[in-house]
């Protein structure tokens, strides 16, 4: 039996038996898999509903589900980031503050009492 790379480092490294990697291993890798993907996301969308309970947050429940979606977006930026890096180094996005379609004048002033 011809010992491949990570047969070799599961039985001496981690002393764990070559005969995981090998045979029919391959479907219970994916039930796992999958039955992490699932039901740790589903957990991580409880515990975000279970943090806005005590603070009467109820308006913030139905947006718990988005997390799976929250990462997402946060996976394509840090690609993003990442290609910008290795083509363009020194380019700096920038985001524009201060712009708004009211003037100063119009944005009214906070109110002070006189004691």
């Amino acid at each position: 039996m011809k010992k491949t790379p990570s047969k070799y480092a599961c039985s001496k490294n981690l002393k764990m038996p070559p005969s995981l990697l090998g045979g029919n291993s391959l479907p219970v890798l994916l039930y796992l898999s999958a039955f992490n993907l699932i039901f740790g996301n589903i957990a991580v969308i409880i515990f975000s509903m279970i943090g806005a309970l005590p603070r009467k947050y109820y308006h913030l429940l139905p947006w718990a589900a988005l997390n799976p979606v929250y990462w997402i977006l946060q996976s394509v930026g840090a690609y993003k980031a990442l290609w910008q890096l290795i083509t363009k180094p020194y380019y700096w996005e920038k985001t524009n503050h201060g712009i708004s379609k009211y003037q100063t004048e119009q944005i009214q002033k906070p109110v002070t009492i006189a004691s």
